[in-house]
């Protein structure tokens, strides 16, 4: 989430943008839309929306060998003038988001985490390339985390963001492959 705010916040439109997608994922949706023609939005397939999003955007999607049962896909969203991609899974009610930067060198400097807790690195036991940090971020009225997995592989920043166990996450971050 906070990886998000950092790359947004560079304009008006993508400031919206982000947060009513930030608004969709805690559950506090305003209902804010906005008309941009270069943010695709659309039900299709988890496969037709990857294949989208490394055409358009030319970043590797990750393949997550490991995922919490119940986890579906939902939907995805595509700002091509902003180089990212956000992915929707749902787990019962909770949002679960993939969210991918491309072609950013300096990505890492969008995941600053003021209020979150690291609670450490974890290398994909399955492709040596990747190797992710867990955030651990909650406020006072969550009854439960919110648990974010960055990474970066070649020229794309990652973040997978949810409320899902820590163990759960470890178990995704250690079955990432591309």
């Amino acid at each position: 989430v906070f990886g998000i705010f950092g790359v947004s916040m560079t304009s008006e439109a993508n400031r919206a943008y982000v947060m009513e997608k930030v608004d969709v994922l805690v559950g506090e949706d305003v209902g804010t839309k906005i008309n941009n023609d270069e943010i695709s939005e659309s039900g299709v397939t988890e496969e037709e929306a990857i294949a989208e999003i490394e055409n358009i955007l030319g970043a590797e999607m990750p393949e997550f060998l490991y995922l919490p049962e119940g986890v579906v896909y939902k939907n995805y969203t595509l700002d091509n003038s902003a180089k990212m991609a956000i992915v929707q899974y749902a787990k019962e009610e909770q949002s679960v988001m993939l969210t991918i930067f491309a072609n950013d060198k300096n990505a890492a400097a969008y995941a600053l985490s003021d209020t979150g807790e690291k609670i450490g690195e974890v290398p994909s036991e399955l492709f040596s390339g990747v190797c992710s940090t867990i955030w651990k971020v909650q406020k006072e009225e969550d009854e439960e985390p919110t648990y974010i997995l960055q990474w970066e592989y070649k020229n794309a920043y990652y973040e997978l963001t949810g409320k899902i166990s820590e163990s759960e996450m470890v178990d995704i971050a250690q079955n990432i492959i591309f």
